[in-house]
């Protein structure tokens, strides 16, 4: 997804909840500079992106995975890559979830 909140431009997922739910990840850095904190009101606005989803893998994993190559080839055989990129991402930056219906 692609879009703004407060007029700041992001690039975003969403993740369902399983029940019709869907969760809008903003990290610490991102509430910070909207001048926020968890639970504040925000305006949002977003559009479907029909770009490739990347994130990057963080530094100390990719060491880590050059470091060992049986790990490394795990790793990128894994189907759920994405979703394990994604509660790294969650892990060192800090989050909080906003629910969007």
């Amino acid at each position: 997804m692609k879009g703004r909140i407060n007029n700041v431009s992001i690039t975003t997922s969403l993740q369902s909840s399983g029940n019709g739910w869907f969760a809008m990840v903003v990290n610490r850095e991102l509430l910070e500079r909207l001048g926020r904190a968890a639970g504040d009101s925000v305006k949002v606005e977003i559009a479907l992106d029909k770009g490739p989803a990347v994130i990057a893998i963080p530094p100390a994993l990719r060491a880590a995975l050059r470091a060992t190559p049986r790990a490394k080839a795990t790793f990128e055989r894994l189907a759920r890559r994405f979703c394990i990129l994604f509660t790294i991402h969650l892990l060192l930056h800090g989050t909080a979830l906003s629910w969007v219906g």
